[in-house]
Formats: structure tokens, C-alpha cells, sequence
């Protein structure tokens, strides 16, 4: 499997810049980061900010026993691996 750490998002004039070396499709993206397709089960959100990549790192790991929150999978120093939902109905 390619190695999604070699994707990186950096603030632009106006919008993220991001660099992706990989087939990982982004799926989206925002003020603080953008988030690629792994497989059917996992994705990943590449944050630009190491403290927001934190933050959001925390919130998911509280809401672990909700059933509506995505599975953690894994966390890293700019990034979090969750669980992928196709939201298209």
C-alpha cells in the first residue's frame, strides 16, 4: 500500500496547497485540511496545523462509543485515519 504520509497540505494565498505523490483521491477539503479516500473502509484527514490535527484527534477519540461517530483508526503528529462513510444516498 503507498504511504499517504507523503501527502502534505500547506496554507496558500487563499486556499490549502496540497501536494499528493499518491492515487489516494481527495474527497474533500476545508480550512484545515483535506481528506483522502484509502479504501472502501478508511480514509484519511491531512490537517495543515499539527494542533488542529490534535484537537480533532481528542474529539474523536471521546466520542468512540457514539454510534454515529467515525471509527479511529490511527492518529499522527498531522493527520487522522478514520473510518469512511459514502455520504451519497
Amino acid at each position: 500500500m503507498e504511504d499517504f504520509t507523503s501527502i502534505t497540505v500547506s496554507k496558500g494565498e487563499k486556499m490549502l496547497e496540497i501536494h499528493n505523490p499518491t492515487s489516494f483521491p481527495l474527497i474533500g477539503m476545508g480550512s484545515q485540511g483535506a481528506v483522502f479516500k484509502l479504501s472502501e473502509e478508511k480514509c484519511v484527514k491531512i490537517y495543515e496545523d499539527p494542533v488542529q490535527a490534535e484537537m480533532e484527534s481528542e474529539a474523536l477519540k471521546a466520542g468512540q462509543h457514539l454510534p454515529f461517530m467515525p471509527k479511529l483508526y490511527e492518529t499522527g503528529q498531522n493527520y487522522v485515519v478514520m473510518e469512511y462513510f459514502n455520504a451519497l444516498i
